[in-house]
This record gives structure tokens, sequence and C-alpha cells, in this order.
């Protein structure tokens, strides 16, 4: 590796280049400063990025107005063959090492506003064209739809544009998140990357504690994992897959692929199937590093991404300040979903995904989404409630749910939900029920308790188009 003033370590910034570098990268710098634990890392500061949108920058930085210009200047880095930036990565990367490229951003990691998953992260990323490729478009999608619309959102009119964090790719044996309320913290843990639990993709194995005294545990049936492929070659479906788990070995088998982000899902072995992902100790020394991170850095509460390799070694990946406190239920449990922000709501139940979706979605409906994504925001302002994909209390679409305050529940499966049917949900109990298909079925089955006019009251907000309501309807 060749040393490069434009792609330099972690470790050598100076002070001025702390207002720069964004919270996700000027936060683990702090921790590495004071002899805490985390991966390798670069940082490519946005000096260069301002440098190439100086035409469109004004004091505050980007207007979000400006955003599709912003996105097509930044697109053009592709097609230069001899950029700066391309003789910078081509000089830092060396082949057998993975690397994960994130976005370091002033608006991310905030007290009041996390920008959650809205920025983009690409894992296990080798040679001199993906990172490349990686780095830009991690640039482009800075100025995407989904952060206008978060902009929008918290009243921002401006952006500079995001710093860029190179981490190297930990091997991860165990991951997970830890949450800390000012009185408790709630970890959730789970084999493989951190992946499955910040994407809400697996339901984690959760502790609750208190003054360094566990309160709570729920461990749960493991089935299967995400691992990164650190081979050259991808292995096949069916294929025995070698891991390491608290230094003793075991053999899943590969169950699917994901040549896109280098991820591939591992059926776990039956000896780990319904273990717990740490030990009790573990989870102890966890909570007392989390809160030694804390203090560091002089904050009140703290949302951690942490790692523990296949060597055992502790890392942490990223810190914030949280920006919502998390409602408080009994780990032991069972409900339908999990209750992400408290409330109840009765609505039509839609599906978002896409802006389209967005622009379709109706007023006082609750959405149905697989992440809270730029689309899904765009909908939530006219939402009354939201159900969303997500197995952790701690993933970001959770996040970012407690951010805008509306009933939420959070689901196993989409599939549980029955499209453009009348849906109550709980938020507070994470529990959701379906009430029919229309308005029509719920004044029918209320037609007991209530006489024509009490029923028509009721539920009158619902008819945005209706003047008069049929006497057959309520018999």
């Amino acid at each position: 590796m060749i040393k490069d003033e434009l792609i330099k370590p972690l470790e050598e910034l100076v002070d001025n280049d702390l207002s720069l570098c964004g919270n996700k990268a000027k936060n683990l710098y702090i921790l590495q400063k004071n002899g805490l634990s985390i991966p390798r890392s670069w940082i490519i500061l946005n000096v260069y990025i301002e440098e190439l949108l100086s035409n469109i920058m004004e004091g505050n930085g980007v207007p979000i107005d400006c955003f599709k210009e912003a996105r097509d200047i930044v697109s053009s880095l592709s097609y230069s063959l001899d950029s700066k930036l391309k003789r910078a990565v081509s000089n830092f990367a060396i082949s057998k090492r993975k690397y994960v490229i994130r976005s370091s951003n002033v608006l991310e990691d905030k007290k009041n506003s996390s920008f959650a998953g809205m920025f983009t992260t690409y894992i296990n990323e080798s040679y001199t064209y993906n990172i490349f490729k990686s780095i830009i478009s991690i640039w482009v999608e800075s100025f995407s739809e989904r952060v206008y619309e978060a902009c929008k959102l918290y009243g921002i009119t401006h952006i500079h544009p995001c710093s860029i964090l190179i981490q190297e790719l930990v091997n991860t044996d165990v991951g997970g998140v830890i949450f800390d309320d000012g009185e408790k913290q709630y970890l959730n843990s789970y084999y493989g990357q951190v992946k499955s639990v910040v994407d809400g993709v697996n339901e984690p194995d959760q502790w609750l504690i208190k003054d360094g005294t566990i309160l709570e545990k729920k461990v749960v049936e493991k089935k299967s994992a995400l691992y990164p492929v650190f081979s050259r070659s991808n292995p096949s479906n069916g294929d025995k897959f070698d891991l390491m788990h608290m230094g003793q070995g075991y053999q899943g088998i590969v169950k699917s692929i994901n040549s896109y982000e280098g991820i591939i899902e591992i059926n776990l072995p039956n000896t780990l199937l319904e273990d717990a992902t740490l030990s009790d100790i573990h989870v102890i020394k966890i909570q007392q590093n989390a809160i030694k991170a804390k203090n560091l850095l002089g904050i009140e509460t703290f949302d951690i991404e942490w790692a523990i390799d296949d060597k055992g070694q502790f890392f942490f990946l990223q810190i914030r300040e949280v920006s919502r406190k998390i409602q408080y239920f009994n780990l032991l449990n069972d409900t339908q979903g999990i209750p992400l922000v408290s409330g109840e709501a009765i609505g039509i139940v839609q599906y978002v995904f896409n802006e389209q979706d967005a622009i379709n979605f109706k007023d006082g409906s609750i959405i149905l989404a697989d992440t809270i994504n730029g689309a899904v925001i765009q909908a939530m302002v006219r939402a009354v409630g939201v159900l969303v994909v997500s197995k952790s209390m701690l993933s970001h679409s959770s996040i970012i749910a407690r951010e805008f305050g509306i009933p939420c529940v959070g689901l196993s499966s989409k599939f549980d939900i029955e499209l453009d049917s009348l849906y109550k949900i709980d938020g507070t109990e994470g529990v959701f029920k379906k009430l029919g298909k229309n308005m029509y079925d719920l004044i029918r089955d209320d037609r007991k308790q209530y006489d024509k006019q009490d029923a028509i009251f009721k539920y009158a907000s619902f008819f945005d188009d209706l003047l008069v309501i049929p006497d057959e309807w309520l018999e």
C-alpha cells in the first residue's frame, strides 16, 4: 500500500479535519485515540468532493433542490480514467484485503436526527475498481431521494457532501447493537454480520442490563446467519462452510449467496441453533466497554454497533447518541410483532416500496414496508401508522420510526398482512388485527353498540369523498 494524501489513516487526522470528517469517523477517531478497538480505518475528507461540486455549493453546502445536478456531477467521476481519486484508490487497495466502505456525514449520528440507514454502506469490497465504484456510489446516493425526504422532514435546506470512511472488514463471529436510554442498556446479538441486526432480518438474542446486572434475557432459535466471503470465488449452495464461534470450529451449509454484497447465508449447525450467541460474562464486558466509550465522548446515551471477530477481539464499528428513547417492553412476552413506537392506529394498509407507491399513498392509511427508506418517509407524513419488517427493536428502521413518533409495529414477515384491508395496530403492545376489508365492515361490527348516528359520527373522518352513507351499509 502506497501512502496517499487523499486516503489517509484515520489516526492521522488533525484537529482541523474533525469538522470535515463527519460524526461517524470523528467518534471512532476519539475512541481509537483513547485506546478502544476499532477496525483498521482510513478517511477521504469531503474537501475533494466539495471542490468538484463548487459550482453549485453555497455557504451552507449543496441546496437540497440541487440534488439531481449534484448526482450528475459526481456520476461523471466514474468515466474519468485518470482522476486523482482513481489513482489514490489504486495506490491504497491491497487485493487480498476486504473492506467496508461507509459514508461519514455531519448530518449523521446527531442527537436529534440519526439519518440511520439513509446513507449507503458497501460491505466486502476489494480491488481498485470495486472500491472506486463504491466510493462514487456513496457520494451519488448521498444526494438521493431518501436523503432529500429526510432533509425535508428535519427542516434541512443544505447539506455538505459526506466524507468516506473505509474500514478493514471484520471476520465477525458475533455482532450486534447495544442501546442506552440513560438508565438501562438493551443488547441485541446474532451470529455473523451485524447486518442481521441493523437490517432487522433475523430475530436476535436480547438482554436488558442495568448497573452491570442482567435484568432480562431472551435467547431465540437461530437457523441461519450471514457471513462475508473471504475467498476469491463464491461457494455454491449446499457447500460446507467453516466458521468459528468463541474459539471453537463449526461447520455450516451454504443456503444462499448474495454476490452483489459478497455475503452468504449459512444454515447453522445444530449445536449452535439454541445456544446463546454470548455468555453473560461477554454481555457485561460489552456493556462496560460501551459505558467507557459513552464517557469518552461525553454523551448522555448511545447506540453502538459492535463485533467480535473469529479470534475473539471486540471492535466498535459505530457509535452515535440516541435520537429517541426506546419504549420498554418485557423481552419474554410473546407478541405478534415488536412494539416499536407506542400508540394505536386504524386504517387501510398500503404497501410502500418506491416513490410511485408513496405518491399513490392515501392520507390516513397505514404503511406496510420492507424497510424505512426515502419513499416510506415521503408517505409517513400522511400515514397514521406503520407496519415494517423488522425483527429487532434496534434496527435502522426502528430508529427512524421512533424519530417520526407515529404508532409502529415490527413484523417478522410482510406476508402476515393482507393489503388494502382495514387493520388496527398497537405499537405499545406490538400487535395488529385485521378488522375487515374496509371501513364499512367496521361499522357493521359496531352496529350493536352504536345507533346509526353514533356510528356515522365515529367513522366520519374515514370517508373523504362521501356525503351520505346509505342505510343498507348499516344493516
